[in-house]
């Protein structure tokens, strides 16, 4: 339960008789034997609970006027009440004057009572109405209390503030909301492909793409590197992943034609670069698994057509096609 206890107040001083003047006079001490009692009765007056005094230990030397401050607890809240101040004098001769006499109640406010935040956040809060306040739990003597937030959860604080024996209190509820995990697969694609990349761990997503749902298709032409935010709760958190491209085979071939007779001597060797070892896969009636292939067939005036597939070691495929020919060879001419 909140607290508010009521505090009065009034301004006061001790001026000598014979110096006395307003304002001004001169100051004067106050002796142990000489009394000001503060008393507060809500039955109207028929009986009185003594809330403070000023004698010689407590009294403010001062020819201006001071502020003094006791405690009435909070038992009399809602209540009439009446105040008495009794003087009891011993020695000497002066004035004792009193002003600005006030009952007030403690309240305590806080910046921000009611906060949701992520975990790790700076958040702050500050507490205002009193002299000194104490946090709990924890037990910070201090104004401003900086919110724990490197746990996810709900947590409740009280912070106390103290005037003059008077005690008031305030609380704030929090809510940690947890930092989402953010998982994001990571590809590898030839030259040319497309890759789908998907987030999860969130319930939105924004890519450095601009793309915004959790599954997104890229075909980068180089190796690239992709970052995307998940967001849950108001909580964010960034993965990052990266799509390698790995280059085709380059293949270039060099064909020697068939002869007559028969035309079917032609040949095929293929010069290929990359990322061997390489595989090859010929066409029909090729039946080479080398770079060269040997007894290919051509066809006069059209040609015949052929197709090898060569392939890396990262499993990147390019297509060569070529076409042999046909031609009388030297003897047929001289026979």
């Amino acid at each position: 339960m909140p607290i508010n206890d009521i505090v009065l107040s009034f301004v006061y001083r001790i001026v000598d008789f014979s110096g006395y003047a307003n304002p001004g006079g001169t100051a004067t001490s106050y002796s142990n034997n000489d009394s000001l009692k503060v008393y507060v009765s809500s039955n109207c007056g028929n009986t009185w609970n003594l809330i403070g005094f000023i004698n010689g230990a407590n009294h403010t030397v001062s020819n201006t006027f001071a502020k003094k401050s006791f405690c009435l607890g909070n038992s009399y809240a809602g209540q009439n009440v009446k105040l008495r101040f009794e003087a009891k004098w011993s020695t000497g001769d002066y004035w004792f004057d009193i002003d600005s006499v006030s009952l007030d109640v403690i309240n305590v406010n806080v910046s921000n009572s009611s906060i949701v935040a992520c975990q790790n956040d700076n958040i702050t809060v500050t507490a205002s109405g009193a002299n000194t306040y104490t946090w709990n739990p924890g037990g910070l003597v201090a104004s401003t209390f900086t919110v724990p937030t490197n746990t996810a959860g709900t947590s409740t604080y009280t912070v106390t503030g103290e005037i003059s024996g008077c005690f008031a209190s305030a609380t704030i509820q929090t809510t940690v909301n947890p930092t989402p995990t953010i998982s994001v697969n990571s590809a590898t694609i030839c030259s040319g492909q497309s890759a789908t990349l998907t987030a999860s761990g969130a319930t939105s997503y924004t890519w450095n793409t601009s793309a915004t749902s959790n599954s997104i298709v890229v075909n980068p032409s180089i190796t690239t590197a992709y970052s995307v935010i998940g967001e849950s709760l108001g909580c964010s958190n960034t993965a990052t992943t990266q799509v390698v491209v790995n280059s085709l085979p380059i293949v270039s071939s060099s064909v020697t034609n068939a002869t007559t007779p028969g035309c079917n001597n032609g040949s095929a060797t293929l010069t290929v670069s990359g990322n061997g070892p390489f595989t090859y896969s010929w066409s029909a009636p090729a039946s080479s698994t080398t770079n060269l292939a040997t007894n290919l067939n051509g066809t006069s005036g059209t040609g015949t057509n052929y197709t090898v597939i060569v392939t890396d070691a990262n499993g990147c495929s390019s297509v060569s096609t070529f076409t042999v020919d046909c031609v009388t060879s030297i003897s047929s001419i001289n026979g």
